[in-house]
C-alpha cells in the first residue's frame, strides 16, 4: 500500500496521508485511523531510506 501511494501521489504522499488520517478523524475510525498511522510511518521508513524526507 505504501509504494502504491508512493509511485501514484509522489511529492504529494503526505499530503495524502494527511487527509486520510483526517478523514478518518472526523469520521470517527479509530481502527482505520491506526492503519493509516501505520502507513505513516512506513512512509517515513522508506523516505529515510531514499534520503527524500526531511
Amino acid at each position: 500500500m505504501v509504494l502504491w501511494i508512493e509511485k501514484t501521489q509522489g511529492e504529494n504522499a503526505w499530503f495524502y496521508v494527511a487527509q486520510q488520517k483526517d478523514r478518518l478523524l472526523a469520521e470517527g475510525d479509530p481502527l482505520g485511523l491506526g492503519l493509516w498511522n501505520e502507513v505513516e510511518r512506513r512512509l517515513a521508513m522508506l523516505a529515510e531510506g531514499s534520503g527524500t524526507h526531511n
